[in-house]
């Protein structure tokens, strides 16, 4: 790419440097500073034979996700004269061309959105241009490890062990900086004695007075779910995961929420006899929820298998207590949301669970497109073996009920591939289950506004007890779930159904 052929090199003028950000991807405000130093084109002094010019050519290469750094814009400031300056954009393979420079040292630099991505603001190189010929010079995005180093100190860096930051921002439309702590969390695998348990392990952040955090030592390829608050407010939990290269950008915004106490009445309470206390000494008296509601909206379409639209996927945001069906083309919509960074839950029958961040913010819309991966059937006789070693003689009778089939059941394998942050997460993989997140306490509710009876080992669990706050999602062997009380057994007999909780570790 040189200048007379597809480089684009630009000097003298602002709007050509303009032109080679917006071909490289890059937002030209953030970088007008660099035009400023386009501003006088390079000439030999008046009445004197102009020098014998040399020539660069180069490459920006990304030693991060090792490969070419294409289109990025590269730009040359003469270091003794800082008015003397060049802009060309890289061709796809990252190389680079300029024409005619003066013989002398340069300083040479690369501006790319990927660079945002990885925490480095710029790259820049010095370079002696020789006279009559070709220079070579190259500008390498730091490995890794450089960066990890660089961000969390040399004593951090690990093998195992990455880093998340981004800028905590606040959810108005001036999207300002803000202070707060970020949080990430994660389950961790731990020996313990001849067992293996999954303890939570956290890391903790305080964003600066520009909003910018730092994560270390996060594990790699593994689910995180992190969450910002400043004060009173907070964001949803964010799931998200550190590639193997150990780099993660995340922006988060913290928005505002108003508490509202959400009342829902089983079907046909308005038609029971007040006198009557039979619904109220059950669990299909009325249910009290407070959830966080605000000015949010999001809007999108969930597509399936081969791209296409997904009707009747069921899309949540958990502290909203709101969900929404989508429609033939796979449409949803939901409106009256908190602002800031939540989650979407996104099921569908056949296919797997996911969580999306969605970022809300006041007097907008988001827009979201999101595809869901068909679940992989599982070997039915492989599965059936590990449960069976694994159950103990604690849960006698636990696979005869499976068998039988009157309600739903997840054994200790089951547990362990959902790899759940808590326990409310279990009960979401779950269909006809409903799973509200309340600023009160989360709750499982079934068949609309049934609340179960709660069995720990046998042992009731007083009603106005939070099953996540009980019980660690660690101590959890194995789940069943019968939605009626016809079809519960007798020793767990609810007014409505009921749900068994077996504890112990899953492997042995």
């Amino acid at each position: 790419m040189g200048e007379s052929g597809g480089s684009g090199a630009a000097s003298g003028e602002v709007a050509p440097f303009a032109y080679a950000l917006h071909r490289s991807g890059v937002n030209a405000n953030r970088w007008m500073w660099l035009a400023m130093l386009c501003s006088s084109p390079m000439h030999g002094a008046g009445g004197q034979s102009p020098p014998p010019m040399g020539s660069l050519r180069g490459t920006v290469y990304d030693s991060v996700h090792a490969r070419p750094l294409g289109l990025a814009a590269v730009q040359l400031v003469n270091a003794s004269d800082r008015s003397r300056a060049r802009v060309v954009v890289a061709d796809g393979l990252g190389r680079f061309t300029v024409d005619s420079l003066e013989p002398g040292a340069w300083l040479l630099a690369a501006v790319h959105p990927v660079l945002d991505s990885l925490g480095v603001d710029q790259l820049t190189v010095g370079v002696i241009v020789k006279a009559r010929g070709a220079t070579q010079a190259t500008i390498a995005v730091p490995s890794s490890r450089a960066i990890i180093a660089n961000a969390c100190g040399p004593l951090t860096v690990d093998e195992g062990a990455g880093f998340v930051f981004g800028v905590l921002r606040d959810a108005t439309p001036a999207h300002a900086p803000r202070t707060g702590v970020v949080r990430a969390s994660w389950r961790a695998m731990r020996l313990q004695g001849n067992r293996v348990d999954r303890a939570l392990q956290a890391v903790e952040a305080m964003a600066d007075a520009q909003g910018r955090y730092a994560l270390c030592g996060v594990p790699l390829e593994q689910n995180l779910e992190l969450q910002a608050s400043h004060n009173a407010d907070s964001t949803g939990f964010i799931q998200l995961v550190v590639p193997a290269r150990g780099i993660s950008r995340l922006d988060v915004v913290i928005g505002s929420a108003r508490r509202d106490l959400l009342i829902e009445k089983p079907i046909g309470a308005d038609s029971v006899n007040p006198s009557d206390s039979t619904l109220a000494s059950d669990s299909l008296s009325v249910v009290e929820l407070e959830v966080l509601r605000g000015s949010g909206r999001v809007t999108g379409t969930i597509l399936g298998n081969g791209g296409q639209p997904l009707a009747n996927a069921r899309v949540a945001l958990w502290e909203s207590g709101q969900e929404a069906r989508t429609d033939d083309i796979g449409r949803f919509s939901l409106d009256s949301l908190p602002t800031g960074s939540y989650s979407l839950d996104i099921r569908a029958v056949g296919y797997e669970p996911r969580r999306e961040a969605v970022t809300l913010l006041e007097q907008s819309t988001a827009t979201v497109t999101i595809a869901l991966t068909k679940l992989a059937a599982l070997d039915t006789i492989k599965v059936k073996a590990l449960r069976e070693a694994t159950i103990g003689r604690e849960m006698v009778g636990f696979e005869d009920r499976r068998r039988i089939g009157f309600g739903r059941f997840l054994g200790p394998d089951e547990i362990e591939r959902l790899n759940p942050m808590r326990t409310l997460d279990l009960f979401r993989a779950m269909p006809g289950i409903r799973a509200v997140t309340s600023t009160r306490g989360d709750i499982v509710l079934l068949r609309g506004t049934c609340r179960p009876a709660v069995f720990v080992d046998r042992i009731p669990l007083p009603a106005d007890e939070s099953i996540d706050q009980s019980i660690g999602v660690t101590n959890i062997k194995a789940i069943e779930v019968y939605n009626s009380a016809i079809l519960s057994p007798p020793e767990f007999r609810g007014p409505c159904g009921s749900i068994v909780i077996w504890t112990g570790p899953r492997t042995r």
